[in-house]
């Protein structure tokens, strides 16, 4: 097992003095922990330690037991550590211990995030191991490891009292890297994962639809990452948001795949040669400004290309044969006099608290709040993106204050990052992406829906 603080230069540097004696608490609570399991820290180096067991059930034990310890501050410092447990045979020598072995868990520890544990399945296969109480597994599939050449299937230890979600695992380049690094956490939509992971095993072209904010790019993404193990050839992921021309979508989709011109040839046959028979998983991202050509490009890599697998998310179906359509729900929602300790079972709620923590890090779901927060999802019908806009309305407002004013959502909710695309800036503007996909007859019709003022 090695253990590891995240950031703790940045943490040197500005409370020099706080983190002498919050690393002597640190290095305190880590050993009286490995002590009691029978661990032995054959390695410590700065804020790291190394740890050998005779046993795998006392590794993930200890590695449970650890991160609940540590999550309470060091000091006044939030001392966040990631652990690694990887098992196999390592060479003792003066006391210290040697080999891929201990090479591969470090490695290990080295790609989790602050406040995670990553074990490796041989330490899950080890007879007799059996997981702490509370704990549950969660499979992060195939990661290659900087400088070994055999990759490592992973799992995430998960524990009620510790984050449940994470970006993805820091691995060196390969087939999932070439997915988008997501910059917030994923929030439920467990079931939803399932389902298009069983979907796409199944079939070779699954199209994730739904109105404009749904999540479909973010649940994209995360079966994507979901299944490295299943596509052994990698992952290509395009963003063809910006894209309104047909000979512009062909050059981005083969330079995802490093494909370049050939003289006398059209590059998506050059593009359909390169993929051959491989094993891959091909993301098409916003696809439906371009219905028709991204529809075409499928039908064409599809046909030539037989393990080849297409993942779009298009807010209308592309109509390829073979094609299944999977409607993006929109987050649950609980009751209206739902009780404070059950809201956060709801996913509308978890994404909410979630984003609203990064506007005020003291957010929690109260007594005092519930009701007002639960009005807020249940007025913006669990869409994730209007739930975030909103979230971010708490730097300057109070939850009841939001309430007053949905009934002019159209000017709250704004003010997404600068990293945003620009469709996705406002509620507006994302409704006027859907409005400007139209034809005339589309634009007349749904005017004259207009004047009805429910469902129906």
């Amino acid at each position: 097992m090695f253990t590891d603080i995240v950031g703790s230069t940045a943490l040197w540097d500005q409370y020099p003095e706080a983190m002498t004696e919050a690393l002597a608490e640190h290095d305190e609570r880590i050993g009286s922990i490995v002590a009691g399991l029978d661990g032995y820290v054959f390695t410590t180096a700065g804020d790291s330690f190394a740890v050998a067991f005779e046993s795998a059930s006392a590794a993930l034990n200890s590695a449970v037991q650890i991160q609940l310890a540590m999550r309470e501050p060091v000091n006044g410092l939030d001392l966040a550590v990631r652990i690694g447990v990887h098992t196999g045979v390592a060479t003792l020598r003066n006391a210290d211990y040697f080999g891929g072995a201990v090479n591969r868990a470090a490695r290990i520890s080295a790609s989790a995030h602050a406040h995670q544990i990553v074990v490796s399945q041989p330490t899950l296969e080890q007879p007799g191991t059996v997981l702490p109480d509370g704990v549950a597994l969660l499979d992060l599939g195939i990661h290659r490891l900087r400088g070994l050449a055999e990759p490592a299937h992973l799992h995430q230890v998960s524990h009620p009292d510790l984050p449940a979600e994470y970006p993805r695992l820091r691995t060196v380049e390969g087939p999932d890297d070439a997915l988008p690094v997501q910059l917030t956490s994923f929030v439920g939509r467990s079931r939803e994962v399932t389902d298009v992971g069983d979907l796409l095993r199944e079939n070779r072209m699954v199209t994730l639809s739904g109105s404009g904010g749904a999540g479909k790019t973010r649940l994209a993404v995360r079966v994507a990452e979901r299944m490295v193990a299943d596509f052994p050839d990698g992952l290509r992921m395009a963003e063809l948001g910006a894209i309104v021309d047909s000979d512009v979508l062909v050059e981005e989709v083969a330079q995802r795949f490093a494909v370049a011109p050939v003289s006398g040839q059209p590059l998506l046959v050059t593009l359909a040669e390169t993929i051959g028979a491989q094993r891959i998983l091909l993301v098409l991202d916003n696809c439906e400004q371009i219905v028709d050509p991204v529809a075409g490009l499928c039908r064409e890599l599809l046909t030539r290309c037989p393990q080849l697998a297409v993942l779009a998310t298009s807010r209308q179906r592309l109509r390829v044969t073979g094609e299944v359509v999977y409607r993006v729900p929109s987050l649950a929602l609980p009751d209206p006099d739902v009780d404070p300790s059950a809201a956060l079972a709801h996913d509308a709620i978890r994404l909410f608290t979630e984003r609203a923590r990064l506007a005020d890090p003291s957010f929690e779901i109260t007594a005092d709040n519930v009701a007002d927060v639960v009005s807020i999802c249940r007025h913006l019908d669990g869409i994730p993106l209007a739930l975030e806009l909103a979230a971010a309305r708490l730097r300057s407002m109070s939850p009841t204050q939001i309430v007053q004013r949905l009934g002019k959502r159209f000017k709250l909710l704004t003010g997404a990052d600068r990293t945003t695309t620009p469709r996705q800036e406002t509620l507006l503007s994302t409704i006027e992406w859907s409005h400007d996909l139209l034809d005339d007859d589309e634009r007349t019709l749904f005017r004259r829906l207009g004047v009805f003022a429910a469902d129906f």
